[in-house]
């Protein structure tokens, strides 16, 4: 872990209540991408579009980047990935989901070198499938994979997975921090002061 960077438990709320403040956070009836049913849904897209969450996400996950690289799997990851790479001053690879069907149909873009280390960064992390498929991409190609850095981990397996793959997940929030933050705006909406 970078000891250049330092990332406060305030910071770390702050974060949780912009996510929710920006509608990321929903209760319903909703179909995950691991095909799981859930009462609420983590849009962390929504969230890291705006310029202040995205700065604050990138500064959570950079204490976390002790690698040659960042990289991310399409399409949320991209943002972050960018972001980090930029506050810890280090190159980014950018990995699809599927190959290309044209050109040279590569899986990833970005310089990677054979036994270079990556720190993968994730919007939301559930079961870890998505990433775990981005990972294997990056180590057929020579990378040694160390971390897992997720805005925000759902507590559905992601950890379990990747440490059978030995693989560490730092989360930055998970869902019970994304539960206070909600709870927390809606006392201040009502004007309830918590202490």
């Amino acid at each position: 872990m970078s000891e250049t960077f330092r990332f406060t438990p305030e910071e770390r709320a702050q974060l949780a209540r912009l996510i929710v403040d920006s509608g990321a956070f929903q209760t319903g009836n909703f179909t995950l991408a691991s095909g799981k049913r859930s009462s609420y849904y983590i849009d962390a897209k929504r969230a890291i579009v705006r310029p202040d969450i995205l700065a604050l996400a990138a500064s959570a996950m950079a204490p976390h980047i002790d690698s040659d690289r960042v990289a991310a799997v399409e399409l949320a990851g991209i943002p972050l990935a960018a972001a980090v790479s930029l506050a810890v001053d280090k190159p980014f690879i950018m990995v699809r989901k599927a190959s290309k069907d044209h050109g040279t149909k590569k899986r990833f873009e970005g310089e990677l070198r054979p036994g270079e280390t990556v720190t993968f960064v994730e919007d939301v992390t559930t079961t870890g499938g998505s990433v775990l498929d981005g990972i294997s991409v990056l180590e057929e190609a020579g990378a040694r994979v160390l971390t897992v850095v997720a805005l925000v981990d759902r507590g559905e397996g992601a950890e379990d997975a990747l440490f059978a793959r030995g693989i560490e997940l730092a989360p930055i929030l998970d869902l019970a921090a994304l539960k206070r933050a909600q709870e927390e705006l809606v006392a201040i909406s009502r004007g309830v002061r918590r202490p």
